[in-house]
């Protein structure tokens, strides 16, 4: 019971409110930081599908490419759950370096799917400065989160 609630606020937190707390469209990814959470404490199978299910719910709300954020959090949460008995997630430094790679990949990965679907190349192989600067707003978000999650006890 716990878990549904817990993806119910996620997907209110990032869907609904994110465009009410961003500031100048600076707004953290809520849904990445808990799959991290997900894959660090509990494995890979239990983070890839969070992470496929937080992103088909994502690509259904949006009008972006369906299917690229399912994909994305699904890398995501495989490659998080891989490293989740190397690292303690519950230590700040490994939140802001396994935050900071995972949010890289994913804008990366997510540029790249744009330029092979849209083949716009001006997105390809470098971060706009809107997407290192919500790197940055993600990778300070995530220890308060990993804390409140650590205490629901997810």
């Amino acid at each position: 019971m716990r878990k549904i609630i817990f993806y119910n606020v996620l997907c209110l937190l990032q869907f609904f409110f994110s465009k009410y707390i961003s500031i100048y469209k600076i707004s953290p990814n809520f849904v990445l930081v808990a799959i991290i959470y997900i894959g660090l404490s509990r494995g890979i199978i239990y983070a890839e599908i969070m992470g496929f299910l937080l992103g088909l719910t994502w690509d259904a709300f949006s009008s972006e490419v369906f299917g690229m954020k399912a994909m994305m959090f699904t890398i995501v949460g495989y490659f998080s759950g891989k490293i989740h008995k190397k690292f303690d997630h519950r230590k700040i430094f490994t939140q802001f370096v396994v935050i900071s790679c995972a949010s890289i990949i994913y804008c990366l990965g997510t540029n790249l799917f744009y330029f092979i679907l849209m083949n716009n190349f001006n997105h390809v192989f470098f971060l706009t400065r809107l997407d290192l600067v919500n790197i940055l707003a993600t990778v300070f978000v995530a220890p308060p989160l990993f804390y409140i999650l650590d205490r629901v006890g997810l």
